[in-house]
């Protein structure tokens, strides 16, 4: 008899692979199965801040302090993602409800990126602003506007930082340290260049320009109090109340007082300072404070005027420099002399 020989293949079939886990039943193994459970549970459960609508949020973290919402941002990086995306909103409604005098008096200097093309090679032509303070450096005028305006809110703001720097030596009565004229001490420089620093960042960012005026009205405050003490001191003081120190906003401000204008030139003035507060006049007749409005434009006509002029009583010259823009992030490539800067600025 012959038997037929099956091909190897026929009767082989697929490999499935049946291999599975071994289920550990026990009571160790059961416990930290519930325990997982839980864990899991709490964690779906769990809700944030940030599941709430993004404008209560924002409307939220309005009416807290500047320095509370930047400690609020390192919570962790969603809550800070949100605070950097946000920024200008929450800044705004921080400023608009609790530093609105400080914001009128205090107006920003324009960076060169918000000046017009024309306007910002005009500016590049004059002569580096000069620092006539002391306690103040002078803008770069490689970042910043340098029209008479600008130079001085960017003053104004220097100085609210560097009134905060000495609170402590007045509060306590130690003298502030004298400076003389001519003399440049590295300590002075240091404590110049690092305001300087903290005013050029605070124009790129609305919170920390916010924080910048919590501070000073922190010092507004101490200094009001430090006046009030004082009963050598027979001037006009701000009428401030306790509920206007809770308050923690510069409501009280708005209130008849002494003059403010007046720019502490010298560290010496900070003696009989109580409130540094420019571009306002009490008017007496309607009872409330005026506030000036912003002069740029007419400083920068003014400028674009007296180019004009002394391109009529110079001979020409080579504008190179004029024209090549970093500043705003553009590059200029004209190449002409000065000839042609009438016709670009009129």
């Amino acid at each position: 008899m012959h038997f037929h020989e099956p091909a190897e293949d026929e009767d082989l079939q697929p490999l499935v692979n049946l291999t599975e886990n071994l289920q550990i039943i026990s009571k160790r193994s059961t416990r930290e199965e519930k325990k997982r459970q839980r864990k899991e549970k709490a964690r779906k459960n769990r809700l944030s801040l940030l599941d709430l609508p993004s404008e209560l949020v924002v409307d939220i973290l309005g009416h807290m302090l500047p320095r509370d919402v930047f400690v609020l941002s390192r919570v962790s990086q969603s809550v800070r993602r949100f605070v950097q995306e946000n920024e200008e909103r929450i800044a705004g409604e921080v400023i608009g409800s609790r530093y609105m005098v400080l914001k009128r008096c205090f107006q920003l200097p324009l960076r060169l990126e918000q000046v017009d093309v024309v306007d910002h090679l005009v500016l590049l032509g004059e002569e580096k602003p000069k620092n006539w303070y002391q306690h103040i450096a002078a803008p770069d005028s490689q970042e910043l506007c340098c029209c008479r305006t600008c130079i001085m809110n960017w003053n104004n703001l220097c100085l609210m930082v560097d009134f905060t720097y000495w609170q402590d030596n007045l509060d306590n009565g130690d003298p502030l340290p004298v400076i003389q004229r001519g003399q440049y001490p590295e300590w002075n420089q240091e404590l110049i260049t690092k305001t300087a620093a903290i005013i050029l960042k605070a124009l790129y960012s609305p919170l920390l320009l916010g924080a910048v005026f919590e501070k000073y009205l922190q010092s507004i405050v101490r200094s009001i109090r430090r006046q009030r003490e004082n009963k050598g001191n027979k001037r006009r003081r701000f009428r401030m109340t306790d509920e206007d120190v809770f308050a923690e906003t510069d409501v009280f401000l708005e209130r008849s007082g002494p003059p403010t204008m007046e720019i502490p030139f010298i560290r010496d003035r900070y003696y009989l300072l109580e409130a540094y507060l420019p571009n306002r006049a009490w008017i007496g007749e309607h009872s409330k404070w005026v506030y000036a409005g912003s002069m740029h434009s007419w400083d920068l006509q003014r400028l674009k005027t007296e180019a004009v002029a002394r391109r009529k009583q110079k001979a020409p010259v080579s504008c190179k420099d004029l024209v090549i823009c970093q500043g705003c992030g553009k590059t200029l490539s004209i190449e002409a002399d000065a000839s042609a800067l009438p016709d670009a600025i009129s």
